[in-house]
């Protein structure tokens, strides 16, 4: 009679070699995905490294209150479509076109902490639309106190003031003679330079005007507006402590 190999102990046999090559293949994928996890950790660290570094003095100096280059949305400021205007960042630039005579439209952020002396610098460049429409660089205190450091295509400066929601008489009315050398398409540069209670605005390295704030008057954000029917880009904001 001839002999015939079990068939239970054999399909158990099989099972057993099966799941067998299963959990060698499952730990194998296991240890390479592992693998590849500290790979990829060790990259980002690595590429996240210079910006790191970058960053550091200013960080620990602390003279740095603020700073956009507008090259992303990382500070989320404000973006609009309306039918009266956008505002949009694009191409490395924050962009206010506006389409209400006699109004303007702005953003602000906040200050990082507060500061006896700073300085402000804007840099801004018009696009289109009217020669005479302000456009320029807004400290607030609220929404219903602040100043607006102001500039036109054809050259004027201005500083007006809003005190409780009411416009007070201007400290500067379109003064002449602030317009960016070259073309109409040339940068201009807006600085404000604060020192306790006093400040300085210059337009294009030109000084406009040096004020006194009330004691009590305290800025605590930074902006842009653009009024009437205009187009304005601003290239960069930056706000640095001073000595």
């Amino acid at each position: 009679m001839q002999n015939r190999t079990p068939v239970i102990p054999a399909l158990l046999a099989g099972l057993l070699g099966g799941l067998l090559l299963g959990y060698l293949f499952f730990q194998s994928r296991t240890n390479e995905l592992q693998h590849r996890l500290y790979v990829m950790e060790q990259q980002l660290y690595t590429d996240s490294l210079p910006a790191q570094i970058a960053e550091s003095p200013d960080e620990e100096a602390g003279n740095l209150l603020f700073k956009d280059t507008f090259d992303d949305n990382v500070n989320n400021w404000d973006t609009q479509l309306k039918n009266y205007g956008m505002k949009i960042l694009y191409d490395g630039k924050y962009i206010i076109d506006y389409r209400r005579e006699g109004y303007f439209w702005w953003s602000g952020m906040p200050l990082k902490r507060q500061a006896m002396n700073y300085d402000v610098v804007l840099k801004a460049r018009h696009k289109s639309g009217t020669a005479q429409g302000y456009y320029g660089l807004i400290m607030t205190t609220d929404s219903v106190n602040y100043y607006r450091f102001c500039l036109t295509n054809n050259g004027y400066a201005s500083i007006n003031v809003k005190k409780d929601d009411k416009w007070q008489p201007d400290m500067v009315r379109y003064l002449a003679g602030y317009k960016a050398a070259g073309t109409d398409t040339d940068e201009d540069l807006l600085e404000l330079k604060v020192r306790g209670i006093r400040f300085t605005y210059y337009a294009n390295g030109k000084k406009v005007h040096t004020g006194t704030l009330n004691a009590n008057e305290n800025w605590k954000n930074v902006g842009m507006f653009v009024e009437d029917v205009q187009t304005v880009e601003f290239d960069e904001l930056t706000v640095s402590e001073a000595d």
